[in-house]
């Protein structure tokens, strides 16, 4: 899990709490107690301050950590602010550009409740069609009760949520309506414990819930209705993934209706352990738009399905989707004994509501110390020279040195097909693109950019991807893809998708590829003494990144000779520190400086 400095020594302790998973109470009271049991049996206490508020300024004003800020009944619309758009003006809130307009991001809080009276009377708005409506970074202990949130009525269709959570803890959302045109009512990344009860998602574009590498995630008793329409487009419209899980640790729709949704799935779980479905209602939704998607699209480890009615759905598509193009579970729904169910067995299911107090999921989570974040015991060394041998060498806590001038993947003797325990293929229209994915600690290293390609073929592939690692280190090297193929790249040289801790050193990454580095949902990357070139787009593009460091690098001969910056925070290009929107350095700046991992004699 990705944690800022500022924040890891609570999360450390609560992730160690979570060794031991506890339930909760799905019928605990709103902000009206003293007292409420604790999210992982541990208590969560209302903080004694309490801050009443009754405009928008004052609300911003009160925003800050183990307080209760009461809003009273009326709108507050975010864009109204005195201090719109200062990206410097509170010490636990800034704005973040979001293209045509402003992002309220609150940060770094700890034990903050939003309460309002009733979601009926009192909402929280925003203008922008590019911003979410309320996002959170680094907070824990988030309370968000009793509110209507969403965009504020407008010309054209939405690209912003409605809440955001990026690498938060213990975060509870309560009797709350989240609407769109918001393209999704909670969206959240590298973040423990988000549980919603009580709360209605509705009329958004995208879909309803979608995270990405958390722990413990649940929607409890809630209801999720008629997202996939725009207002714009009408029936022509549809959701992607109504329900989206990806890499997560405990994912649990309980006691939920579902119903007059448009997408093309319902439920995705994406290599995510312990996605439950218990006591809901699926009801009259149209799923699998123009022969796509389905009612589940589940790779990795099947998800469980009980007392849950599957009842008057239409489906364009399969009920399971699956292709030879995509890495899909061959057992994708099992019920609670682990057996396997197929869609007959699915929709004579009927409706039982389940215990939610009585809900568990334990599981072990990793932990990386403070000031160490390396794995225990000596690393596994290899070296390789060829394809297979780079391949067989992937995992955690491990060492690569590529002892060859050139490693082409699209010569490995299993290129596109189940891959191994770390890596799959992914199909990418004209090839296999290689995926690592779940790695700690693994460096891997060449003998020099002049003496080391690492090479893709396919032109819509990455050449490397991440996808939920840590401890990532690349260095001495060049890695492109093959120029001898004909037609324009649709793929970076490296990609990273919720990754933490990655240093990239020594390296120089070349075009065709779209971007030299891609990264989103990311944090705490140095990137040193490393040429990008030749790309057809930017040097780096960042989605939903922070602290990012590019020291001594060489952007040349791009589309853009620099960086395209969307939802960033802390970003910095030598000492400078950078924003939102497309960063171009005067000049450039080479050094010949040798820094990173020394290979051994």
């Amino acid at each position: 899990m990705m944690k800022k400095k500022t924040n890891k020594a609570l999360l450390s302790l609560v992730l160690a709490l979570l060794l031991a998973i506890t339930g909760f109470g799905s019928g605990s009271a709103p902000a009206a107690q003293a007292e409420e049991a604790g999210l992982d049996g541990e208590d969560s206490t209302r903080p004694e301050t309490v801050i009443r508020v009754s405009t928008v300024d004052e609300l911003l004003d009160a925003i800050g950590p183990d307080r209760v800020v009461q809003l009273e009944d009326g709108e507050y619309n975010l864009t109204q602010a005195r201090t719109y758009g200062d990206v410097s003006a509170g010490e636990y809130w800034h704005w973040v550009d979001a293209w045509d307009g402003y992002q309220l991001v609150i940060r770094n809080v700890a034990g903050l409740w939003l309460e309002g009276s009733d979601a009926q009377r009192c909402s929280i708005v925003t203008e922008p069609r590019y911003a979410n409506v309320l996002a959170a970074d680094s907070c824990d202990d988030l309370h968000i009760s009793n509110l209507t949130a969403g965009h504020t009525p407008g010309e054209g269709y939405c690209s912003g949520g409605v809440l955001d959570f990026y690498s938060c803890s213990r975060v509870r959302v309560q009797n709350c309506d989240l609407y769109g045109c918001g393209t999704y009512g909670i969206t959240a990344s590298e973040s423990l414990s988000i549980i919603a009860e009580n709360t209605v998602i509705h009329d958004c574009t995208y879909g309803a819930i979608e995270t990405f590498n958390c722990e413990d995630v649940r929607f409890v008793d809630g209801t999720i209705r008629h997202c996939g329409y725009s207002k714009e487009h009408g029936s022509d419209w549809y959701a992607f993934n109504l329900l989206h899980a990806h890499g997560c640790n405990g994912f649990a729709v309980l006691n939920t209706e579902i119903s007059d949704n448009n997408t093309e799935t319902l439920f995705q779980s994406s290599y995510t352990q312990g996605f439950l479905i218990s006591g809901c209602s699926v009801r009259d939704n149209i799923v699998g738009q123009y022969d796509w998607g389905g009612m589940f699209f589940v790779s990795g480890q099947p998800v469980t399905v009980r007392g849950t009615e599957f009842v008057g759905n239409q489906l364009t598509g399969p009920f399971f989707h699956a292709d030879a193009d995509t890495p899909t579970a061959a057992v994708p729904v099992v019920d609670e004994n682990g057996m396997g169910m197929d869609q007959a067995a699915l929709e004579g299911l009927t409706r039982v509501p389940c215990d939610a107090d009585s809900y568990t999921f334990s599981f072990t989570v990793e932990y990386f110390p403070e000031e160490d974040q390396q794995m225990t015991g000596e690393p596994t060394v290899s070296h390789v020279t060829t394809a297979d041998e780079f391949l067989a060498a992937i995992g955690s806590n491990s060492v690569i040195y590529v002892d060859a001038p050139l490693i082409d993947f699209s010569t490995a003797a299993n290129y596109g097909g189940a891959g191994g325990v770390y890596y799959y293929w992914m199909d990418v229209y004209d090839g296999p693109c290689l995926v690592i994915q779940g790695v700690r600690n693994l460096k891997i290293i060449g003998l020099g950019t002049d003496q080391t390609v690492l090479q893709a073929t396919p032109r819509y592939a990455d050449v490397l991807r991440f996808d939920s690692c840590s401890g990532i280190g690349i260095s001495d090297l060049t890695a492109g893809h093959l120029r001898e193929a004909p037609g324009s790249c649709a793929g970076d040289v490296f990609e990273f998708t919720g990754c933490k801790d990655v240093e990239v050193a020594n390296c120089g990454l070349f075009g065709c590829g779209v971007n030299g580095i891609g990264a989103s949902d990311s944090s705490d990357f140095i990137i040193r003494n490393t040429e990008i070139y030749e790309c057809s787009e930017y040097g780096a593009n960042l989605w939903n990144c922070s602290h990012f460091l590019f020291q001594n690098c060489s952007i040349h001969d791009c589309y853009a000779n620099g960086l395209m910056l969307t939802g960033t925070d802390h970003i910095l290009w030598n000492t400078e520190q950078v924003y939102d929107g497309v960063f171009e350095p005067a000049g450039e700046n080479v050094s010949t400086t040798r820094y990173g991992l020394e290979r051994p004699l």
